[in-house]
């Protein structure tokens, strides 16, 4: 059942057989290897945050919290412990992150508000943390070593709650004022078969460069939030990304990312039973760090599945504007923006890529250009 679970959500619109071929003709005005260059720190960056985030999960196992209050409250505040102790381990790498970006222009925000903007997601992570070691504490208390079976449903039933209220909890955001911005989005929703969205812009000037969009809600409730930063994107370019964006309500990319979810929490807690016994609070540490080595050993399942949506996300992109021409010239823009490099190391693509690589994407573009000559879809 899992297998047969597995590859009916692997599949895609993307036709079978499609001739993908990498290409950088899009990227040859870019400084190539500045950009490698820029991305090679940022990857030394993102492993030492990984490692530094480990070590302190080890440290918290050996060290004596000062717990107080039921076995319950400890459980979650152990939860709240680790949540601080993990943002503090990659504290030092993100300021880096963030210096390296600023002195490539990329990122125009200051270092006080970077870190006031950590405050937010610090309480929503220990709540959540919190929450979750109380609850694992609790069912194994209740059912032993089978606790992992009753937290199954708990956990599936928090995420699709999370993607049925995400879109009425997320801050509104001001409408685009830009008629034919709004009416361009409306016509790829209709072709897409997709509900009139509504069109919001965020604002990015003083924060980033960087080119992006989102696709927020279901059906009625569908959001586009166009950055700021795109707004003075060609229509061509900006359509794609509209697109793009809109293929993953269309192909219900969130759903499909909770089941993927439930195939692989059902291991994962069978695993974390096996290997971190949940008796009292004492034990909730020693449970943390074996789920983070697991959650590390299913980030390239995660990533590879991301991939393969974002390339079908790209191929109705395609398929919807019909201009092969614009998505790549839209991927050289998204690369100049953020100083990418359209190559990145295959071994990072395999574990840390939630994207295909850049001159991969272009190649998309050439492949649906070429079947269209030929008369396909």
């Amino acid at each position: 059942m899992w297998v047969v679970a597995a590859l009916l959500l692997w599949r895609t619109e993307v036709p079978g057989g499609l001739d993908v071929q990498p290409t950088l003709a899009p990227f040859a005005a870019l400084d190539l290897a500045r950009a490698e260059r820029h991305d090679s720190v940022l990857r030394l960056l993102a492993l030492g945050a990984l490692t530094a985030e480990l070590l302190a999960l080890v440290a918290l196992t050996r060290v004596r919290l000062p717990l107080r209050g039921p076995a319950l409250l400890r459980a979650t505040e152990v939860g709240a412990f680790a949540a601080a102790a993990l943002l503090v381990a990659r504290l030092p790498f993100g300021l880096a992150t963030l210096w390296w970006q600023r002195r490539y222009g990329i990122a125009e925000l200051g270092y006080g508000t970077w870190l006031f903007d950590l405050l937010g997601p610090l309480v929503v992570r220990a709540a959540l943390l919190g929450f979750a070691c109380a609850a694992c504490l609790w069912l194994a208390k209740q059912f032993g070593t089978r606790w992992w079976l009753a937290a199954v449903p708990v956990f599936v039933a928090v995420g699709a709650a999370v993607i049925l209220v995400q879109p009425l909890l997320s801050p509104r955001l001001e409408p685009v004022r830009r008629p034919a911005v709004v009416r361009q989005v409306e016509e790829l929703a209709a072709r897409e078969g997709l509900p009139r969205p509504e069109v919001e812009v965020r604002r990015t000037r003083g924060r980033t460069r960087l080119l992006n969009a989102e696709a927020l809600g279901i059906g009625p409730t569908t959001r586009v939030i166009l950055w700021e930063s795109t707004l003075a994107l060609p229509a061509a370019e900006r359509g794609f990304l509209v697109a793009h964006e809109l293929a993953h309500v269309q192909r219900k990319h969130l759903w499909k990312g909770l089941a993927w979810f439930v195939l692989l929490v059902v291991p994962a807690l069978a695993l974390l039973a096996r290997f971190a016994p949940l008796r009292a609070p004492e034990d909730v540490p020693r449970a943390l760090l074996i789920a983070f080595m697991l959650l590390l050993v299913a980030t390239p399942i995660a990533n590879a599945v991301s991939r393969r949506y974002e390339a079908e996300a790209d191929w109705i992109g395609l398929e919807t504007t019909r201009d092969p021409e614009g998505a790549k010239r839209f991927f050289a823009d998204l690369a100049e923006a953020g100083v990418r490099d359209p190559t990145p190391p295959s071994w990072w693509t395999l574990l840390f890529g939630t994207h295909p690589p850049l001159a991969e994407r272009a190649g998309m573009a050439d492949a649906s250009g070429r079947t269209r000559s030929r008369g396909g879809p």
